[in-house]
């Protein structure tokens, strides 16, 4: 099906298309685990070092991640020799902002879950990797189809707010966006299912949730705060997903303090205002209900937004027991700097940039964590 509809699309999309059919005929030949073989890796033996379960079905999937990764690390070479608007083109719909705040909740619940679970650092072995691997895979690759679903249906208020993106300046026909996006399903299955099943039932609650809060009929992002509240809840799911690689169905009640699920919710919902800065005259011409088009002094409620997302991580450090003189002078630092950046910002739409002052700053304290606990 993919190559009798899609090949003569494009040039990069055939040779993705016919690089997974090459792997295929491989593997199907027995050729993939001759060559893994051959770098000393066994597949059919695997499960003597992972610390979680590894079934046969994590074995025969497993060997297509190289092959994946191999694909992954090509294809923006190939763009960038083919020519660099088709490489910035691609790397515009995986917004690396939204994209790596979702993976950094990922790889939180998957490190929390296996220290309160007692398997770290063991489960940093080549096995359990793997399982990791396949779903941040998966989670990106769903991701990404969410975006393309967010700008189909955002085209008009894109051309207003977001003229840079690709389906609003036209670089990209929606059209073509969505049959990419629709593509990118399967092999976004196809890992969630080779990482843990119980990983599907949050991949498809947070495919679901993505398609209610984007697309018609619903549309639910429209209706302040219901989107907002979505954006907090596919957060919450995102951090429920890492922490199912290790204990499955049982993440819930392995969790020591559980209201580290409301900390994140409430963390993700200050943070998800943000990206609202520079839409606020797309979403007045579009219809969507934007907070700050009903506010006078909006970076005031850029500050509070701010100030309530310092509180929540604060929340999350008291339960993991890092509050120190250093963490806390770091959170204090990282309000007063944004505090700073809001004031002197000469446009709104400036602000978005604090979902990466975010992102810096969560990783300090994830690193201080880990050395704390390693």
């Amino acid at each position: 099906f993919y190559v009798s509809y899609y090949v003569f699309k494009t040039r990069l999309l055939r040779a993705i298309l016919l690089s997974l059919a090459l792997y295929t005929t491989v593997f199907f030949y027995g050729y993939l685990p001759a060559i893994y073989m051959m770098c000393g890796i066994d597949f059919y033996s695997l499960s003597g070092h992972a610390v979680t379960a590894i079934t046969k079905s994590h074995k025969f999937l497993y060997m297509y991640l190289a092959p994946t990764v191999l694909i992954f690390l090509t294809v923006p070479w190939l763009l960038y020799k083919e020519d660099k608007e088709k490489l910035k083109t691609a790397v515009s719909f995986l917004y690396p902002s939204r994209w790596l705040i979702y993976i950094f909740l990922f790889a939180f619940g998957f490190l929390l879950l296996a220290y309160q679970s007692s398997l770290y650092p063991r489960i940093l072995n080549m096995e359990d990797m793997m399982k990791f691997f396949s779903a941040l895979i998966s989670s990106t690759l769903l991701f990404i189809h969410a975006k393309i679903l967010n700008d189909i249906n955002d085209i008009e208020i894109d051309r207003i707010s977001n003229k840079e993106r690709p389906i609003a300046k036209n670089a990209v026909p929606a059209g073509y966006a969505g049959r990419i996006g629709n593509i990118l399903l399967l092999p976004s299955l196809a890992f969630a299912v080779a990482a843990e099943i119980s990983f599907i039932f949050y991949w498809l609650f947070i495919l679901a949730a993505s398609y209610v809060y984007s697309a018609q009929p619903l549309r639910l992002r429209r209706y302040y705060p219901i989107g907002h509240l979505i954006l907090s809840a596919i957060g919450v799911s995102v951090f429920l997903a890492g922490g199912a690689l290790v204990k499955s169905y049982e993440v819930y009640s392995t969790l020591q303090h559980r209201e580290v699920l409301l900390y994140v919710f409430l963390a993700s919902f200050f943070l998800s205002h943000v990206k609202d800065f520079k839409d606020t005259e797309g979403d007045r011409a579009g219809g969507v209900i934007n907070i700050l088009n009903y506010i006078r002094l909006p970076k005031t409620m850029a500050i509070i937004f701010v100030a309530g997302f310092c509180l929540s991580v604060y929340l999350i450090m008291r339960l993991l027991d890092i509050e120190g003189i250093t963490t806390i002078v770091s959170v204090l630092f990282f309000f007063a700097a944004s505090v700073f950046y809001i004031v002197t910002s000469k446009k709104i739409k400036q602000l978005e940039k604090l979902l990466y002052f975010s992102l810096v700053f969560l990783v300090y304290l994830a690193v201080v964590w880990l050395c704390q606990i390693t």
